[in-house]
This record gives C-alpha cells, sequence and structure tokens, in this order.
C-alpha cells in the first residue's frame, strides 16, 4: 500500500466550502480530489484500492446527500488499505452526541464549520496524519 504524500479526498456537497479549502489545500502543496457527495467519495476511494495509491487524509462533511460521513466511515474502516486513512468530518452540528457518536465511528477529527478556518483545518490535518505514523 501507497499512501501518496499530500493526496487529500475531499468530500462536501457545498460547492463554496469545497472550493474554498480546496484552493487553500493546494496552494498549500496538496493535491486534491473533491466529490460532492459520499457515494461518488466512495468511487474515488475504490479506484484508490484498485490502483493502491491512498490519500493522506479524507475530509468529509457530516451531512451529505446519497451517503453521510457515518456511511462513509463504516466502509472506510471496512477494507483493509482504507481503514488506517485518517478521518476528518466537518458540521454544522454542535452536539456533543454527533461529535462522539462520529469520533466512535473512527474518525480522527470533528470539526465545527461555523469555526472552521484555513489554519485549523491544517493543523488538524497535520494532527491526524502525524498520529497515523
Amino acid at each position: 500500500m501507497e499512501t501518496k504524500k499530500g493526496l487529500v479526498f475531499f468530500m462536501e456537497d457545498d460547492g463554496e466550502i469545497r472550493k474554498k479549502y480546496s484552493e487553500f489545500l493546494e496552494k498549500n502543496g496538496f493535491v486534491v480530489r473533491e466529490s460532492c457527495n459520499g457515494k461518488e467519495g466512495c468511487c474515488c476511494l475504490k479506484a484508490a484500492q484498485k490502483s493502491t495509491v491512498f490519500p493522506e487524509v479524507i475530509i468529509m462533511d457530516l451531512i451529505m446527500p446519497k451517503m453521510d460521513a457515518i456511511d462513509v466511515l463504516k466502509r472506510i474502516k471496512k477494507h483493509e488499505g482504507c481503514n488506517t486513512i485518517p478521518v476528518i468530518v466537518l458540521s454544522e452540528s454542535e452536539s456533543k452526541e454527533d461529535k462522539e457518536y462520529v469520533l466512535s465511528m473512527g474518525a480522527d477529527e470533528f470539526l465545527l464549520k461555523s469555526e472552521l478556518t484555513p489554519e485549523i483545518l491544517m493543523d488538524a490535518i497535520k494532527k491526524a496524519t502525524t498520529s497515523v505514523v
């Protein structure tokens, strides 16, 4: 299994958020593969499995059309190769229960969109990817 340094899968149905943070990540040396829903994101993961080139980190919205973050997390954690990829979940929900549930399902970070800045996202990526080593 090869983890491509700097490859990020970003699953977010809000086009403005996806564009803003994808552009920021690209300016900071990352290669970003975007998906507008969880089902599309899972297709990217299947392609990664076939090529054996996996992302360094997955960033995804909690609530997405076609497949939400919980369903995507379940699939990620079941598949060898994908199950060690750090996952950062973004959410508008300030519910402590939502955060605890997402983390218990295997996410490495849970970030509130209302508090999200490029710097916070970058710190979360660094934290998630250094804990994998």
